[in-house]
């Protein structure tokens, strides 16, 4: 934090929160008694939000899961811009830009209930997005609220419905269905730091009562908050989105909507700061920690050149901390000879005559491909551009019986450089491309005549190509001899998957319900890029969900449990494929480790109970869930030794699973005792540990690869949120105020599986209020009241100037921004 301590600071919010409540309370009171007018303002009511998590429209309190729903109104009285504003307010569910090692909007990562993969991509993620009922490979943070009728966050798999990539939860976009209305909608918001947000909507009739439209425009701009030891700026971040959405109603029985959004993001370096272990080496070799050594046996270890302990906030590091190189011309380079290097092959991608003769031409070839169909850039940073296309439809065959069908098209195609190490040294470029495009289609069945039975069933049709990812890159060493380096793209894949659903609602006993879920699906997957030679696979499972759950006629109570299984689809372990391998080999390592060269597929079993409740003469609801899972054959990264054919013994990297244990639980509750305060609060727990597994970022950094009794790194096991809203009448005028105060809290989070350092807890708080009528908004806030300076996210890195040791990459938090929204409804 910048200026005094956290538990200082932390004081002062709760008081000043208490305060304020206080004050507004007295002042309001006073209002009510001498203004008639504030008569007007509604009753305390507590208003259910509708949402189709289950593929049929049903409310928060009806649904038997764990739930977490914003619609619109809901979103912009919190300020809630994109996911990594949701993920803040949502117990079970994060966010982070750095999804990997790397910082910035390259590859995000959702998080849901402390689960993560090891190496994520779009294709590899524990939750999955969706855009009206879609999945979307691509990057979740390109996304924004303007649009949005309505958010939800699922957690627990969610296979049966949804299909790929639900192993953890769902979020879903539900983006706005024109009224036919004549409507039009503006927004702009500008901050003092020079962050501004512009967007423009508007709806209405193309043919009376048969056809409507809406088409809307943002514009995002992110301000730069830190500045590089070279001069550039670092964190600016620039998104552009078009939509055009036309619904039809052909008959009374029969409805269409087409949407096609296309965005383009535009960054530039990301603000981030490489700690080395070496130069911030708090462990020392002398601190004892109890592991297990890779023969199951305890242990101890005393890591050394590494961080043990909480990693130092900005504040006590200095800013300066927060740089890497930023331009393309590059001295040491020029020195060389090689003045235009970085400038060939970042801003015109030309970079064959850089490579040595020994480069694989295939690799080349692959390499150029993929090129020439990304975005250019300018400098170093990040270009993306992506499409979205959905088309719904809902058919009334009877009253009882609907046929409803989903078709949608997306892509997605990336292009970043970036300062590999992160330091001002110049050590190491690299050079990312990816295209990522995914087709599906859906249709289901859904009889419901009123009675005590509700049936579902569908099948559905998944077509993915991911081409690119980490192993397509290029990298330039400017220290010591000029390597220019290509690596073949051998993490791409394509996938097909089939799936067969269907679930069976039935009503008993008058208050029970018991539901009946399953998914069949078989993915088929194949490589692309360098490894083609490895033929194609395809995997086939049952993923069932069970609920059972009570609701009281007149009580507005459900109380359920349930258990449902995910599945990541298994994969192949490509070093095992290597003909040289003494064939015995391969079958000692499946037997002892389960490192087979077909992996099998991920599962998870998980058992849910919750507890959703209102009281509506008293304003108060809440929706509490716990849970227990356990995650079978997570694929874990080892180096071992393995025998060849000749007699020879080398190491080699391969997948090894892991077990790991979850629990913990979610909670969200309200109040709105009068018409002038409402309350809100989430709490999260989150507890994980593996029972097994090898790795061989834990083996770098402590001395054994055994990961039994960790936790999942880069989840806090304790967050939560508190915001609290007054409101009143502006005199006698049409006009109401308003004044809200968030306090959002994240607490201690490791940032590298050996669980050795950890980022520490914190608070940050969020300030706004303005005036507002039916048609109106005008609002000043305070994003990051106090200036907290603690990082949002880090992974462990190797010092890649000399590769030798280990160190931190951590992302740098957005500074205090003071702004103005305006917004206008007509």
């Amino acid at each position: 934090m910048r200026g005094f301590p956290f538990g200082a600071r932390a004081g002062r919010l709760s008081i000043g929160f208490c305060a304020g409540i206080a004050l507004a309370s007295g002042t309001t009171a006073s209002a009510q008694t001498t203004t008639p007018e504030a008569t007007r303002t509604v009753e305390p009511v507590l208003e259910e939000i509708t949402v189709t998590a289950r593929k049929r429209e049903e409310s928060v309190l009806d649904a038997p899961l764990s739930v977490s729903a914003f619609d619109a109104t809901k979103l912009e009285n919190a300020g809630l811009f994109d996911v990594n504003d949701i993920a803040e307010v949502t117990p079970g569910f994060s966010f982070s830009e750095q999804g990997n090692v790397w910082p910035g909007r390259l590859y995000s990562q959702i998080f849901f209930r402390g689960m993560a993969v090891t190496n994520p991509t779009p294709k590899d993620q524990v939750g999955a997005l969706f855009v009206d009922g879609i999945y979307y490979l691509g990057a979740a943070s390109s996304l924004n609220t303007f649009d949005v009728e309505r958010v939800e966050v699922l957690k627990g798999p969610q296979n049966a419905y949804f299909g790929r990539n639900t192993f953890g939860g769902a979020l879903n976009f539900i983006m706005r269905t024109p009224t036919g209305e004549p409507r039009t909608n503006i927004e702009t918001d500008v901050t003092h730091e020079g962050s501004y947000k512009m967007a423009f909507g508007n709806e209405g009739t193309l043919v009376p009562d048969k056809l409507l439209y809406r088409v809307s425009l943002s514009k995002y701009h992110k301000a730069p908050f830190y500045t590089a030891q070279d001069g550039g700026q670092l964190g600016e971040q620039n998104s552009t989105n078009v939509a055009v959405t036309l619904f039809a109603e052909p008959t009374d029985r029969w409805a269409m909507r087409l949407r096609v959004q296309f965005g383009e993001d535009e960054d530039g370096s990301p603000a981030a700061a490489f700690l080395p272990g070496t130069q911030y080496n708090t462990c020392g070799g002398t601190k004892p920690y109890s592991r297990y050594a890779e023969d199951g046996t305890p242990t101890t270890v005393y890591p050394n050149n590494y961080v043990c302990g909480r990693v130092p906030t900005i504040s006590q590091l200095g800013e300066k901390v927060v740089t890497r190189n930023t331009s393309l011309n590059s001295p040491t380079l020029a020195a060389r000879g090689f003045g235009s290097l970085l400038t060939d092959i970042v801003r015109y991608k030309s970079f064959e005559s850089y490579l040595a003769s020994n480069v694989n031409p295939a690799v080349v070839a692959i390499t150029r491909n993929l090129l020439d169909e990304v975005p250019d850039l300018d400098g170093l940073g990040l270009h993306r551009k992506y499409w979205l296309t959905s088309l719904n439809s809902d058919f009334t065959l009877t009253d009882s019986l609907t046929l409803s069908a989903l078709f949608g098209y997306n892509r997605a195609v990336t292009f970043q450089a970036q300062d590999l190490d992160g330091q001002d040294a110049e050590a190491q470029i690299q050079i990312n491309a990816n295209k990522s495009v995914d087709k599906s289609a859906e249709l289901r069945l859904t009889w419901d005549n009123g009675g005590p039975l509700i049936a579902l069933v569908g099948v559905n049709y998944y077509e993915q190509l991911y081409d690119g990812s980490f192993t397509g890159v290029l990298s330039v060493r400017p220290t010591g001899a000029v390597i220019v380096g290509l690596n073949g793209n051998s993490n791409g894949t394509q996938a097909e998957v089939l799936g067969f659903f269907g679930s069976l609602n039935y009503t008993f006993l008058e208050d029970f319900r018991l539901t009946l879920e399953g998914r069949y699906q078989k993915d088929t997957v194949r490589n692309v890029g360098n490894r083609l030679d490895i033929q194609e696979v395809s995997f086939t499972d049952f993923l069932p969900r069970v609920i059972v759950s009570w609701l009281p006629e007149g009580r507005s109570t459900n109380v359920y449990a349930s258990y449902a299984k995910g599945v990541i689809p298994g994969q192949h372990n490509a070093a095992l494929f290597d003909p040289t391998i003494l064939p015995s080999e391969r079958d000692r390592l499946s037997s002892t480790l389960g490192a087979k060269p077909l992996l099998d597929s991920e599962e998870l079993d998980a058992y849910e109970i919750g507890w959703k409740q209102r009281f509506p003469d008293l304003g108060v609801y809440f929706n509490f869930a716990a849970y227990y899972m356990e995650w079978q054959g997570q694929k874990l990264n080892a180096s071992l030794p393995v025998m060849l054919v000749d007699g020879s013994i080398t190491n080699k990297t391969l997948y090894v699973p892991a077990d790991i244990d979850l629990q913990g639980f979610e909670l969200e509750a309200g109040w709105r005792p009068t018409h002038w305060l409402e309350l809100e609060g989430t709490l999260n727990w989150t507890d994980s540990e593996y029972q097994r597994g090898l790795d061989n970022n834990v083996r770098t950094l402590s001395g054994t690869g055994n990961v039994k009794g960790l936790r999942i790194a880069r989840f806090p096991e304790w967050s939560g949120s508190l915001a609290g809203t007054v409101s009143g009448v502006l005199g006698t005028t049409q006009w109401d105020w308003y004044s809200r105060l968030d306090l959002r809290y994240t607490g201690k989070q490791f940032v590298d599986p050996a669980n050795l350092a950890y980022i520490g807890d914190y608070v940050t708080a969020n300030l706004r209020g303005g005036i507002r009528n039916d048609n109106w908004r005008i609002e000043a806030y305070v994003r990051n009241l106090t200036d907290e300076d603690t990082w949002t996210g880090g992974a462990r890195l190797i010092q890649l100037i000399d590769n030798a040791s280990q160190g931190i990459l951590l992302s740098a938090p957005d500074k205090r921004e003071i702004g103005l929204r305006i917004s206008v409804d007509f």
